[in-house]
């Protein structure tokens, strides 16, 4: 066998021999037909390497579903159809280096061939999705009537089959959502536009600039795009849109791409948006050669007609707008509202490649909490020394009556506020003279097992501790060993688990009449439902808005049972505010839970909790969506997560919003995690996976991905 040879392989004489100038057939050979001739056979060549990019990227999508390496093939199939079009317009540069008389000289011995013939052409336009009805007629005929019989064919076949347009609609819809429970994207996007609009509108009525005719148009044409954002969320103006023409993408695939662009920063969207990005650069790219082509034609040809009997340049013109295919992804720029509109976009963008499964630990902030702790640095400054008035006065009961709703607890007047929990179960142990029968269990948070132990140290204390394990008995234990507990303190939800205590209820009733008891419920409030009605009188009750809450530090706070502790020793100026001006000389303590404050403190973050519980009421999200939503995405995780160890509590009982995995390897794997971005948490032998109202399916993939 002979070695390949160059020319062989390129076949390099059959092309070099492939320019028979129509001038020199005539007898009058025009030297700038070679170069008409070779620029146009280079568009061909280019136009077969399109056709070559788009079998391939229509063979994927064909799939019932697309994996993470099949679309980067895709983006790079697209990208190089991208660049192939750039030199396709800078071929155009070349071919005007001809001047119109140059052209002149052989245009004449072209009729009636024309560019409009090119079957590559039309079949790239009718695979990438351009419609029979949006094509223009030639001399009344259809665009196939200048072909011949062999290209019509060719052409038709391609018009028939399914079209990038099609496969990439298809591809949308089968998209998913955040839409799990009532909490969901679309909910969110919806009313993110809904104060973006009105704040548009008051700048439009308030424009003193505009006369009352422009203020008029502005507002109508306001009405206008009004209607296109309705048309978002509403099956049935969508398809008044798409029938009138306005809009082509499905309804459900015309949002898949607006969510795609909007959380394009997400690492498992950020591939499905660079192929709609290559798609609207193919689209545009193909318009801007189709102008650049009439222009050429205007500078070649003036108004003549085209040598295939065509309008010329006016033709090229309209049909560079009639044929684009993806215009409505083109037109989502009318739909893209301000990423910090989004809930919690300061945080999630802080950082666009973490995955932040911690939400047990340090919960991201809505943005509605920055606007909150800038308001009480405000009212700080409009009222300096009076500011604690209006706290007490109007604030502070609003936030206890939100809390009290939450909570089964009324108007929440025995509601005490304080920056942690540590100095409220301090108050509460200073209503004891010791030392104190203690009661508590082996797996309370750090703090409380730190103070507890220093109690004991200090003989302040005789303490037992109940094991929590095994789950199936703890109640029953912990009943049995509270006959002569003078305080019990428990979680409702462990740390370090995230098992839950049955029937907390009759527990608490079960435990002696004179007993303090405090129920630490900071991993169950805003984490589940929580309905403190049954024991509203004889518990206390601990959480805040460090975790499920979502406001951060110092925002603390203690259900108080009426009768109980009712002048706790450890004590504070506000635990009396009310009587400031009055000296007496017993000590005298504020009704319900003021007894238990403490002295000034920082109130921003009662003011960033108020804010993100103002937030869950206008969504209409309670604590049941929130749990609904972390154990669907937990379901998901589960099903096809590797062995991370011993899952606990066991299957069978009830959880809360985060997975515990026992195994000593699970610092290792918090490290190793880590490290791909991925943020966990451990305790000893316990790996910890939180999930939260801030996180979707795809963020759960991405999870699954980096495992």
């Amino acid at each position: 066998m002979e070695p390949l040879y160059y020319a062989d392989y390129l076949q390099l004489k059959k092309l070099l021999d492939s320019q028979d100038l129509e001038s020199t057939r005539a007898g009058n050979t025009v030297h700038d037909e070679m170069l008409f001739i070779i620029v146009h056979q280079a568009y061909e060549l280019w136009f077969k390497q399109i056709l070559w990019e788009l079998e391939a990227i229509t063979g994927v999508l064909s799939a019932p579903s697309v994996d993470e390496s099949e679309m980067l093939q895709i983006v790079a199939h697209l990208e190089r159809i991208v660049e192939i079009q750039k030199l396709l317009i800078a071929q155009i540069d070349v071919l005007e280096t001809m001047t119109p008389l140059d052209f002149l000289e052989f245009r004449n011995y072209l009729i009636p061939a024309s560019g409009f013939q090119s079957a590559q052409f039309r079949m790239i336009e009718n695979r990438l999705g351009v419609r029979p009805e949006d094509r223009l007629r030639l001399a009344g005929a259809p665009y196939t009537t200048a072909l011949d019989a062999a290209d019509r064919e060719a052409v038709a076949e391609a018009e028939l089959g399914t079209s990038l347009f099609d496969l990439v609609d298809q591809w949308l819809s089968r998209t998913p959502f955040l839409d799990e429970g009532s909490f969901h994207f679309w909910a969110e996007y919806r009313q993110a536009v809904r104060a973006m609009l009105e704040v548009d509108r008051a700048v439009i009525a308030a424009n003193p600039n505009l006369t009352p005719a422009e203020r008029d148009a502005q507002l109508q044409g306001f009405d206008h795009t009004m209607d296109l954002y309705e048309a978002v969320f509403d099956p049935d103006r969508h398809e008044a849109l798409v029938a009138s023409g306005e809009r082509r993408l499905s309804f459900r695939a015309f949002q898949a791409a607006l969510f795609i662009n909007l959380y394009r920063h997400k690492p498992a969207l950020q591939e499905p948006f660079q192929l709609l990005t290559g798609l609207v650069d193919i689209d545009q790219g193909f318009t801007a050669w189709r102008y650049r082509h009439a222009l050429m034609t205007v500078r070649m040809i003036g108004r003549r007609i085209g040598t295939g009997g065509s309008a010329g340049a006016a033709f090229l013109t309209r049909s560079a707008e009639k044929s684009r295919v993806f215009t409505d992804l083109v037109q989502l720029a009318t739909f893209m509202i301000p990423r910090s509109a989004l809930p919690f976009s300061r945080f999630l963008d802080a950082d666009p490649n973490r995955l932040h499964f911690a939400a047990h630990s340090h919960h991201p902030w809505p943005n509605v909490a920055y606007d909150a702790h800038l308001g009480w640095w405000e009212e700080s400054a409009l009222s300096m020394d009076d500011k604690w008035e209006p706290f007490f006065d109007d604030f502070l009961p609003r936030l206890r009556r939100r809390l009290g709703a939450l909570l089964g607890l009324g108007d929440g007047s025995t509601i005490a506020v304080a920056p942690n929990t540590h100095e409220l179960v301090n108050r509460v142990f200073s209503c004891l003279s010791p030392p104190v029968r203690l009661l508590t269990t082996d797996g309370e948070f750090h703090s409380f097992d730190r103070q507890s132990r220093r109690w004991e140290e200090a003989g302040l204390a005789e303490v037992e501790r109940v094991p929590v394990e095994p789950w199936d008995t703890f109640g029953e234990r912990m009943a049995k060993a509270a006959t002569d507990a003078d305080f019990v303190y428990l979680s409702s939800v462990f740390f370090d688990s995230g098992f839950v205590v049955q029937d907390l209820d009759d527990l608490v009733n079960a435990f002696p009449t004179e007993a303090l008891v405090v129920v630490d419920g900071y991993h169950g409030f805003m984490a589940m439902p929580v309905d403190l009605g049954l024991i509203a009188d004889r518990a206390f009750f601990l959480a805040g808005g460090y975790k499920y809450a979502m406001a951060g530090e110092g925002t603390c706070f203690m259900h108080c049972p009426p009768g109980y502790g009712s002048r706790p020793v450890d004590t504070g100026w506000y635990a009396g505010f009310g009587g400031l001006t009055e000296r007496a000389d017993t000590i005298a303590y504020g009704a319900g839970g003021d007894r238990f404050f403490g002295a000034t403190f920082d109130p921003s973050g009662l003011y960033r909790l108020d804010a993100v519980l103002a937030l869950l009421v206008d969504r209409d999200i309670t604590p049941a969506t929130i749990h609904a939503h972390a154990r669907a995405l937990q379901e998901r995780f589960l099903a096809s997560a590797p062995s991370l160890g011993e899952p606990i509590p066991p299957t069978g009982h009830e959880r809360g919003n985060f997975l515990t995995f026992r195994t000593p390897e699970a610092g290792d794997r918090y490290r190793s995690l880590r490290a791909k971005g991925v943020v966990t948490d451990y305790r000893g032998d316990r790996l910890r996976l939180g999930f939260g109202i801030y996180q979707d399916p795809e963020d759960v993939d991405g999870l699954l991905d980096r495992l």
